[in-house]
């Protein structure tokens, strides 16, 4: 048999696993508010090169989850489920009574619709501009091969807003946000790009048993990011996969940040940038 061609084979090697139906849902974490940015909508609707963050997302994750679970805020539900009707989008509306953080945004997904039968969650922070399936798919396959519980893409950040802690022998063993540990944080780190891929029972029974270490310590609030490092220290396994681009990892928090993915855009994604060889930095709990 002759080689096979360069596409097929790149479609092969980023093939994800098949699942039943319903045991992969997606989850969109859509209830902040766009005050930074003087929104009176929710974030997610603000519209990039003529299509809300939201659709955008949503037409990425489609392969995965025809119709994902969208978590709400009360008062940007019926804006979002609007915007949703006229893009001829569907998707399941979850309301999150009050904004608890993102650990409680994700831990909303238990109202869901057939939540019961989901065995496997993919997790896609609702600002995210430039959502890369391919990412999607290839955290469902490391996920699958490699036994893990928790699979992440990452990519070298500068300055970083998140950072991937890894242990001595290259492990992640923390994921945590600049504004809640500031001092330490270097100028340039690996980071997340708001795409977590889990099996639904380790995570959601952490996010359900809310130990303080979720807590942030400057919002107060049930944060997502700190499961990493629950999961890491209970014994799960957690993978950051330093496969993204900072095209994929561009999100919308202020007018800036939509100017830097212009630019990313009119320039293209550029090569994979790898996070493989970077030391792992010195942060403090």
């Amino acid at each position: 048999m002759g080689e096979r061609d360069p596409d097929v084979k790149e479609r092969l090697r980023t093939m994800a696993p098949t699942h039943e139906p319903g045991s992969l849902r997606v989850v969109v974490p859509a209830a902040g508010r766009g005050s930074r940015s003087g929104m009176s909508l929710p974030k997610t609707l603000r519209v990039v090169d003529g299509t809300p963050i939201l659709v955008r997302i949503l037409d990425a994750v489609r392969e995965f989850d025809p119709r994902p679970v969208v978590v709400v805020s009360p008062d940007g539900r019926s804006a979002i489920a609007n915007a949703l009707e006229e893009a001829g989008r569907d998707a399941e509306l979850v309301v999150q009574a009050a904004p608890r953080g993102m650990g409680d945004a994700v831990r909303q997904f238990d109202q869901a619709g057939g939540a019961d039968r989901a065995d496997t969650l993919v997790v896609v922070w609702g600002d995210m501009v430039a959502v890369d399936a391919r990412l999607i798919r290839q955290a469902l396959l490391a996920l699958a091969r490699d036994g893990a519980d928790l699979v992440f893409p990452s990519h070298v950040a500068t300055p970083p807003y998140t950072l991937v802690v890894r242990g001595e022998a290259g492990g992640v063993v923390r994921l945590v946000e600049r504004r809640e540990l500031p001092a330490g944080f270097p100028e340039t780190g690996e980071s997340d790009t708001g795409i977590f891929v889990f099996r639904k029972e380790p995570v959601l029974s952490i996010l359900r048993e809310a130990p303080a270490a979720l807590s942030g310590r400057t919002t107060g609030e049930l944060g997502f990011l700190a499961v990493v490092g629950v999961l890491a220290e209970r014994g799960g396994r957690v993978a950051a996969l330093p496969i993204a681009s900072a095209l994929s990892a561009a999100s919308f928090n202020s007018p800036e940040d939509l100017e830097r993915y212009q630019a990313l855009r009119r320039g293209g994604p550029g090569p994979v940038t790898s996070a493989a060889t970077l030391a792992s930095p010195d942060v403090r709990r």
